[in-house]
């Protein structure tokens, strides 16, 4: 199958997938569902729940998750050779696994059980032969299972870091390599990935920027030491606009607004709160960076970026309905689920 034909088949099944999501089709009759139930027949008609509101709500998000990992894997089965980025963003489900493990294993009560014994996560993804280590359906893991991949690290860092710093570094090794994968593309391939990519670590520094500057009084106190916590996203990093992000005074609404991207601070400082939300700001991060997909989706044909950038938009899916479910489990209104879902 030459390139063009095998972009073509791609782009219509895309097209047609996208035409059929909840990217595209309107969300409204799930916000106003009444209830988890009514929710689950809407998203899944074809399948049928009989499960209490909690374990419900559980198994919902991870068939909403499994969704989308089956058609990136169906994508990579069709593009051969794989292209390593795609397989990269495949293997965000074999970091989620990673976490999980480190969290559990972490979380062990004796002061050495990190170092022995397995554990059994409700969830794991087995990539196949895209995967960088073995999961065994029964789910039951052991920190052995990381030896010789690049999570390796993970097992010397238990029992000695805080999970936060050791997650905080899955997550940059994730993203450094995702943008070495998209930069690394060939030219003739390129157009989207690499700037969908760049996008993502630059928005993803920003938002880390504000957490720790938030959350962490050591990085109140002290920001420089913020930056080897950040993905280097250009030979001369920190750049301007992220230094300014980390010296920028957040308390100061007049200050943030002279920052690069002001809308990260939209709706902050209502009333008299003083201080930045980051979860505010990185839900219009993802919808920033989910339009940027959706552009980037009809612009590139025929190319890398098409698939990249439906990888995003599928995310983008993924992450709406799963606030329009919480919403409900809030019992918040239609309209404050509408909004916090947001719309490309």
């Amino acid at each position: 199958m030459g390139k063009t034909f095998r972009y073509g088949y791609i782009q219509a099944k895309l097209h047609a997938l996208v035409g059929d999501s909840f990217i595209r089709r309107d969300i409204r009759p799930l916000a106003r569902g009444g209830d988890v139930n009514d929710l689950a027949r809407l998203v899944f008609p074809d399948r049928t729940y009989d499960l209490p509101e909690k374990a419900l709500i559980r198994k919902l998000q991870i068939d909403l998750d499994a969704e989308l990992f089956d058609v990136i894997r169906r994508i990579l089965r069709v593009l051969t050779p794989s292209p390593p980025v795609i397989v990269h963003l495949l293997r965000k489900y074999e970091y989620r696994t990673v976490r999980a493990l480190a969290r559990a294993l972490g979380n062990s009560p004796g002061p050495d059980d990190h170092l022995a014994g397995s554990v059994t996560l409700d969830t794991v993804w087995d990539l196949g032969p895209f995967g960088t280590f073995s999961v065994p359906e029964s789910g039951e893991l052991s920190i052995e299972v990381l030896d010789g991949t690049a999570y390796e690290w993970v097992r010397e860092a238990l029992g000695k870091q805080p999970l936060f710093e050791i997650e905080g570094r899955l997550d940059r090794q994730f993203y450094t390599e995702l943008l070495e994968l998209a930069r690394g593309v060939p030219r003739s391939d390129r157009q989207g990935v690499g700037e969908l990519a760049l996008i993502e670590c630059n928005l993803q520094n920003y938002i880390w920027i504000l957490r720790l500057r938030t959350y962490f009084n050591l990085y109140q106190s002290e920001p420089s030491k913020i930056v080897p916590l950040l993905v280097p996203v250009s030979p001369r990093f920190p750049d301007r606009i992220t230094q300014a992000l980390i010296d920028i005074p957040l308390d100061n609404p007049d200050a943030v607004r002279t920052f690069r991207y002001p809308w990260l601070f939209q709706d902050q400082f209502l009333g008299d709160a003083r201080r930045v939300d980051p979860s505010r700001a990185e839900a219009l991060a993802e919808l920033f960076l989910y339009r940027k997909a959706k552009r980037y989706f009809y612009q590139y044909p025929f190319c890398l970026g098409l698939v990249y950038a439906f990888c995003k938009l599928k995310e983008f899916e993924v992450a709406r309905v799963t606030t329009i479910l919480e919403g409900i489990k809030m019992s918040l209104s239609e309209q404050e689920i509408l909004e916090a879902a947001g719309s490309l």
